[in-house]
């Protein structure tokens, strides 16, 4: 599983989770029709004559969750603002999170099942994540899945993904070190820019574009790669960074305003 840095991590503070389980609570709602309701601080919409259970929206004020397998789904923003939500354990019913679904939370931890095979548009948009593994099952990260994590230093990234969408990774100041996955073809708009930590990048081969502002402004960026294969490098990818002058030369014999 390729990775963006891996440095150790501060010890975690133990918090005893909050076990989310309404099975029981699921099947005294149940009618035909499906409802909408509020039980224990979380918005369910439950459908009776299907057996879907989706979480809407959290409203409680736990330090961590876990959630069983009677989830078949979770809303946008179904995290959005939780200011005292540290940790989830995400149940195995889901194939995707949602865009948004973590937008401007202070979640440090989401364990992520491998039943999930897509995460959406700015599902950890201004989270307060620290460490995430993804795993091998998620084929495609949405636009900006990651923008401004400042505090996001360690991820395991999945091995099949194709491309690091626009915004990505933008303005994330953790890592010192990012390792592409070997199939990554292209790299998207500001999809690392401002990382101002980021010191060395390594590039699968294989590699085809690397697009706008890619790494614009990661201004320790001293070490990169660029593969034979790459025959796209759009203006400013680079600009602000302090690579050595014969990978300049080679960026510019590409494009000359990389930088």
């Amino acid at each position: 599983m390729s990775k963006i840095s891996r440095q150790e991590n501060d010890d975690k503070h133990k918090i005893e989770p909050v076990e989310i389980d309404l099975v029981a609570r699921a099947s005294e709602i149940d009618g035909t029709h499906g409802c909408e309701v509020i039980v224990d601080d979380v918005y369910l919409a439950w459908s009776g004559a299907y057996g879907e259970l989706e979480l809407r929206k959290y409203l409680g004020n736990a330090k961590s969750l876990v959630y069983s397998d009677i989830f078949t789904s979770f809303k946008e923003n179904a995290f959005a603002g939780c200011e005292n939500l540290s940790e989830v354990i995400l149940p195995k019913t889901m194939t995707e999170i949602p865009k948004y679904m973590f937008n401007g939370a202070s979640i440090e931890t989401v364990v992520i099942p491998s039943t999930i095979t897509r995460i959406g548009d700015c599902a950890f948009l201004d989270a307060k994540l620290k460490h995430i593994d993804i795993p091998d099952s998620v084929a495609s990260l949405g636009t900006g899945t990651f923008l401004r994590c400042e505090y996001l230093r360690d991820v395991n990234l999945p091995q099949f993904i194709t491309e690091i969408p626009d915004y990505s990774f933008m303005s994330i100041y953790g890592p010192k070190k990012i390792v592409l996955p070997s199939q990554v073809l292209r790299i998207g708009k500001q999809a690392f820019s401002e990382c101002n930590n980021l010191e060395e990048v390594v590039l699968p081969d294989g590699l085809k574009e690397i697009a706008e502002e890619a790494f614009a402004e990661c201004f320790f960026l001293t070490s990169i790669n660029i593969p034979d294969s790459v025959t796209f490098i759009a203006d400013g990818a680079f600009r602000a960074c302090e690579l050595s002058e014969d990978t300049k030369k080679r960026i510019q014999r590409i494009n000359p305003e990389a930088f």
